[in-house]
């Protein structure tokens, strides 16, 4: 084997072994489009203890890891910033982390951040993030589904929400209306509109307040000047006959309804 140190000095040839101790500098520009190309070729792997600086584009043909010597990549490109103990199924990029792991979009204050699903018709689903609206949107099928805010979620206009085998539960912290529906375009079907197939016991809908003097039902018609109309029950502990009010205007009527055979 042939080893030889060079201090300073000018060499060319083919060794067997080299060891520099001062910087080498290639001035053939020749460009690299494989691993058998380029002004600098090796048939070994190539170690490097500091920084590398790549001019313009770079390629990585096998999987790669940033962040550490020693562990092998799960995927094509795997970040690790500590061990989590588990594998990637999927790929080709893994973010790893031993204890909280974030992926970090910076942007200007007045930008956009996001990230695009895109097949060859474009970009087919976005989640997108606007810094001068603070929104968030969720977009499919190239068009959007929901607007995420800090004090809500607005589905886009024509967007229907479907809970399957689920259930939804509303819990009012703001005095405000839990459920309000406002239907503009509807002139002919119903603004609500419950279907039970199958029920056998229990209610389509059910109605239970502890306040004993607060209707269930108000009736606001501004077209007519009726803004009081309002439907609420009336029982006694104990009692076999419950009484329905109804106040029209101000006007109040009872309508009883008994347990008990009328004849």
């Amino acid at each position: 084997m042939r080893l030889r140190r060079f201090y300073g000095t000018r060499y060319e040839g083919e060794v067997d072994g080299l060891i520099v101790n001062q910087a080498i500098a290639v001035d053939d520009t020749t460009d690299s489009t494989s691993t058998t190309t380029g002004s600098i070729q090796t048939d070994g792997g190539l170690g490097v203890a500091k920084a590398i600086v790549v001019g313009t584009t770079g390629k990585i043909g096998g999987n790669t890891i940033i962040g550490s010597t020693s562990v092998t990549p799960d995927k094509l490109l795997h970040v690790y910033g500590g061990d989590s103990t588990a594998t990637a199924t999927f790929g080709p990029l893994v973010v790893e982390g031993g204890a909280t792991s974030y992926i970090n979009i910076l942007g200007l204050a007045t930008s956009n951040q996001g990230i695009m699903f895109e097949d060859t018709g474009g970009a087919s689903g976005q989640i997108t993030y606007s810094h001068s609206t603070d929104i968030l949107t969720i977009s499919a099928n190239s068009s959007s589904v929901a607007q995420f805010y800090s004090t809500g979620v607005t589905l886009s206009s024509g967007r229907d929400l479907t809970l399957s085998e689920g259930r939804l539960s509303i819990t009012d912290t703001a005095n405000e209306d839990v459920i309000a529906v406002t239907g503009n375009s509807v002139t002919t079907n119903s603004l609500l509109n419950l279907t039970a197939t199958g029920l056998t016991s229990g209610a389509v809908i059910r109605l239970a307040q502890t306040t004993a003097d607060a209707p269930f039902f108000n009736f606001v018609a501004t077209a007519d000047g009726d803004t009081t109309s309002a439907i609420s029950t009336l029982t006694t502990s104990g009692a076999t006959t419950h009484h329905i009010q109804v106040d029209i205007n101000g006007t109040k009527a009872w309508i009883a309804v008994s347990t008990n055979n009328p004849s």
